[in-house]
């Protein structure tokens, strides 16, 4: 398993919580925002709900591109990552990574309005068959993704 995250804070605690329950030797923790290329970025703590973005200000974070870091077949692909989802989803490889499930976190922003709408037609493009989460709420919600063959 492999874990991607930003916030300085919240890699303490994955690290911490991995290592009291013997996990630290299944996950690997890439403390960089996942991205669609390879950048500095600025990391806007809101706690759980921290974003990462181009503009300064805040703390300075990296950003992996996350598509040469995911190989071979993957069982559960989460993306969750307040609005950066519009960049996987909007490059090409994503057709090319072999996740069979997708769970994924969208959210309603200035350039994109219609979130949900967006991210299911880009994972159908991609061969997913669709269905809207549990949580769907006006300004962000859960969409699965299964591999349609």
């Amino acid at each position: 398993m492999t874990a991607f995250e930003p916030h300085p804070k919240h890699v303490s605690a994955i690290v911490e919580n991995l290592s009291a329950n013997h996990f630290s030797d299944r996950v690997t923790v890439v403390e960089a925002a996942a991205g669609a290329a390879e950048a500095k970025a600025y990391l806007r703590d809101a706690g759980s709900s921290s974003t990462v973005t181009s503009s300064p200000g805040g703390c300075a974070v990296s950003v992996v591109d996350v598509f040469q870091m995911l190989e071979g077949t993957i069982d559960i692909l989460k993306i969750d990552i307040e609005g950066g989802e519009y960049g996987l989803l909007g490059d090409e490889r994503f057709g090319s990574i072999q996740a069979r499930t997708v769970v994924l976190e969208w959210h309603k922003t200035a350039d994109c309005p219609d979130g949900r709408e967006w991210c299911q037609n880009r994972l159908r493009r991609f061969g997913y068959r669709t269905r809207t989460g549990c949580e769907d709420l006006p300004l962000a919600g859960l969409i699965w993704g299964f591999r349609a063959d």
